[in-house]
């Protein structure tokens, strides 16, 4: 019972690293996708990430998110309820809002957008120039962006905790590659000396079995005795001369 309970702590001892290097590499190929994702559409099709740094957007854009954006285009028309990303004038930074109005001309020609934050109660002062929008929102992913709003509101310690763990679970993640160290090869046992024909155990000694009887003299039986058969009688002498 003891040697088991001792071979339980020592398997739950054994597993704790093969836990922690999956935890790294689940992070680090979570890291990877996700940094792809951001990074591909951007060479590949010239749209552009920016990070969202407050919550005016919420709930459908929380702070540290990254929305993707693509330049816009001249010939496609801007409707009421899509999401840009603009220069404010007079702000620095970008602003990512939804368009709720389209200003024209009597012509038709645009003028500007009114634009609102979903957080917010009032809409943005002043019109936003087709000349200053920098993209149309696409698509995003949450919360990539966190390490980006944090170092921009100097919020030091989750940026610093964060930097740890992720070195920490990168380096856990390198261990299921590396190459362990081969264990010494154990000397060949000793060859045993042939074994010893059997021998049948002697018996043990028993009671001494009793003399064996001689064998019984039998006496023949003796017949009666017949009687003699009587003597004929002797002739009588001759007489004398």
């Amino acid at each position: 019972m003891a040697g088991r309970r001792r071979a339980d702590r020592g398997s739950r001892a054994g597993s704790v690293p093969f836990v922690l290097q999956t935890l790294g590499l689940t992070y680090a190929l979570g890291a990877v996708a996700l940094t792809l994702l951001v990074v591909v559409p951007g060479l590949t099709m010239g749209w552009q990430a920016h990070v969202v740094l407050t919550g005016s957007m919420a709930p459908e854009i929380v702070p540290g998110s990254v929305v993707l954006t693509e330049p816009p285009d001249a010939d496609v028309a801007i409707e009421p309820g899509q999401v840009i990303t603009f220069d404010p004038p007079g702000q620095e930074g970008t602003v990512t809002h939804r368009v709720i109005e389209v200003e024209t001309t009597d012509d038709g020609e645009v003028v500007g957008y009114r634009t609102k934050g979903d957080a917010n109660a009032s809409a943005d002062g002043g019109l936003v120039i087709p000349e200053g929008i920098v993209g149309v929102g696409r698509f995003q992913v949450p919360l990539v962006g966190l390490p980006v709003m944090w170092a921009s509101h100097e919020q030091w310690v989750p940026l610093i905790a964060w930097l740890a763990a992720s070195g920490v679970l990168f380096w856990m993640a390198t261990q299921v590659f590396a190459r362990r160290p081969r264990q010494p090869a154990l000397p060949p046992l000793p060859t045993p000396p042939p074994a010893a024909p059997a021998v049948a155990p002697a018996a043990a000694p028993s009671q001494a079995a009793p003399p064996a009887a001689a064998p019984s003299r039998q006496v023949p039986r003796q017949l009666p005795r017949l009687p003699r058969p009587p003597r004929p009688p002797r002739p009588p002498a001759p007489a004398g001369h």
